[in-house]
């Protein structure tokens, strides 16, 4: 964690730093202590006062975000993903279709088959912003007293909620050293969103427009007034953690914003 402060200190102080940086490291939010992560969250505050994206991997261990321990029944995400001042990506992948589904996006879990589960959750830190107050409530009413959804006593329903987007994160292909190979992950699926991102810039500077810069309130505005822009992921959870022992985990919603995808 202090090397992801470091980065965003160096990143803050750059006269001309990039518009759009992403990130695919993270580590529990516990872990991290309270006076480094609001240290950070200064720097990355700073950066997109200045019109920065940055967008960041929410996690590849399910709700356990990075991977932390399910101590005092407690699930905890990984930062900085939580962080309000970034885009937090979690990633699908591409189910076969069966008797009962047809080939779509789903969340990407070990539990179809992929090598990770995409992370979401709520931070214990970091307060919900409230640009993403009405999503993430009507979210929590939806699921409230269903069982099969990870206790409320082990997540801070008022706090930063992720992710806040997903991209494709299972079978994405790269080359290593001359070697066509699969890789995947929410570290995969961040840098899309940065790319996309980066094409958006580019064509609004072209046209004499300011860059996109922190667009998370432009983005659940968007989907609040125009739902079908977004691609929603209707299928899913979180709770295939990659053996650490928990069967719950946080449900995908029919529309609007889910704590998985």
């Amino acid at each position: 964690s202090t090397f992801i402060v470091e980065w965003a200190r160096k990143a803050h102080a750059m006269a001309d730093c990039p518009m759009v940086m992403s990130v695919s490291y993270g580590e529990p939010e516990d872990s991290i202590s309270v006076e480094h992560l609001h240290r950070g969250e200064t720097y990355l505050a700073g950066l997109a006062s200045r019109g920065r994206t940055v967008t960041v991997a929410s996690g590849d261990a399910g709700c356990f975000g990075t991977g932390g321990q399910y101590q005092c029944h407690r699930v905890v995400p990984s930062w900085p993903a939580c962080s309000e001042w970034i885009l937090a990506a979690g990633a699908t992948m591409t189910a076969k279709p069966n008797e009962v589904l047809p080939e779509m996006e789903i969340v990407c879990s070990s539990q179809f088959g992929a090598g990770i589960t995409s992370s979401g959750g709520f931070s214990w830190i970091l307060p919900r912003p409230s640009w993403q107050d009405a999503a993430v409530s009507a979210y929590l009413s939806k699921h409230a007293g269903d069982s099969t959804v990870t206790p409320p006593s082990s997540y801070n329903s008022s706090g930063r909620a992720i992710p806040d987007v997903a991209a494709l994160g299972a079978n994405i292909a790269i080359v290593l050293k001359g070697v066509l190979m699969p890789t995947g992950g929410t570290s995969a699926a961040a840098p899309q969103w940065a790319a996309v991102t980066a094409i958006l810039n580019e064509r609004r500077l072209a046209n004499n427009n300011p860059t996109m810069g922190f667009l998370n309130p432009w983005l659940y505005q968007t989907q609040a007034r125009e739902p079908l822009a977004t691609n929603d992921i209707t299928h899913g959870s979180n709770a295939a953690t990659r053996g650490l022992g928990v069967t719950n985990g946080f449900l995908y919603c029919p529309r609007g914003f889910d704590a998985v995808s």
